[in-house]
């Protein structure tokens, strides 16, 4: 009786120490039956252009380009009734099946446009249709729409494979580390520098580009593909290479000379394969260390 007595004390005094009540709980991670549906995120702006278009979902392959949308709901879709709710088009006309693909997983939903074909100046527009489905049955109320422009004009894309560089009409480029010990380099990185536009180019437009130093010069292999009746680059690279030889070593491949500064300028009526023009020119200097 009395092991008994102390049982009930114990549990009249946690009885007394526990508070109120607190607030509900949530419901849960998703939206329920009695809500809408409703799209509520978006891994790009709406009306984006550029730097703001690409940073989120751009990577590029030699050829084509990737532009990966992604969005979010408020609740589970019913994949089955809701696969043809997306709709693509490129400046207002209806993309064909074959140039995206497109998936729907829980609450996320993925539309890919793989286009290897100029995207210079294109607006895209994702739509979603109103058959959009949630598992619950609820429908998507009005269509939803998302637009951006990636690429507005031919550009400069990257140097020597680094597409940090600041935006304007000079850029200084700082060369990697390792061009200062030749040895453990590459032959093919040794004397070339890459640059990359957005678009493939001209031939005959890639021979405006100029530098301060008869060593450093465009390719020879672009003169080549001109003589064989080729009228633009194969690739959206261009190359330009250092064809000096240190007499110190005749032996050697060619290599940039040591402590030398050079600058390659770019014309801003430089034109890719379709007319298009870079809204400026570039100036690009570097220099190289001692080995």
């Amino acid at each position: 009786m009395r092991y008994l007595l102390m049982i009930v004390g114990m549990f009249l005094t946690v009885a007394c120490l526990q508070g109120p009540p607190g607030p509900a709980g949530s419901s849960g991670r998703y939206a329920g039956p009695d809500e809408p549906l409703k799209i509520i995120w978006a891994n790009i702006k709406n009306g984006a252009s550029g730097v703001e278009a690409r940073k989120q979902f751009e990577v590029f392959f030699q050829t084509e380009s990737f532009y990966g949308i992604r969005l979010k709901t408020n609740k589970l879709l019913n994949h089955v009734a809701s696969h043809q709710s997306m709709k693509g088009y490129s400046n207002g006309v209806l993309l064909p099946k074959y140039s995206y693909d497109s998936w729907i997983t829980g609450d996320d939903m993925s539309y890919q446009l793989a286009l290897n074909n100029s995207q210079i100046g294109k607006t895209f527009k994702l739509e979603v249709g109103t058959d959009l489905t949630a598992m619950d049955g609820t429908k998507l109320s009005e269509p939803y729409s998302i637009s951006f422009t990636p690429e507005p004009h031919l550009r400069l894309a990257m140097i020597r494979g680094d597409e940090s560089f600041p935006a304007g009409t000079s850029i200084n480029v700082e060369l990697p580390a390792q061009i200062n010990t030749p040895n453990e380099l590459v032959t093919d990185w040794r004397n070339v520098i890459f640059l990359r536009f957005n678009e493939r180019i001209l031939l005959s437009e890639v021979l405006k580009i100029t530098t301060n130093n008869p060593e450093l010069r465009i390719d020879s292999s672009y003169y080549q593909m001109l003589e064989e009746g080729k009228t633009m680059t194969e690739w959206k690279n261009i190359e330009l290479t250092s064809y000096y030889k240190d007499p110190a070593n005749p032996w050697g491949d060619n290599s940039f000379r040591q402590n030398t500064e050079y600058v390659i300028n770019i014309p801003a009526s430089l034109s890719d394969s379709l007319g298009n023009k870079l809204p400026h020119g570039y100036t690009i200097n570097f220099k190289t260390g001692t080995w």
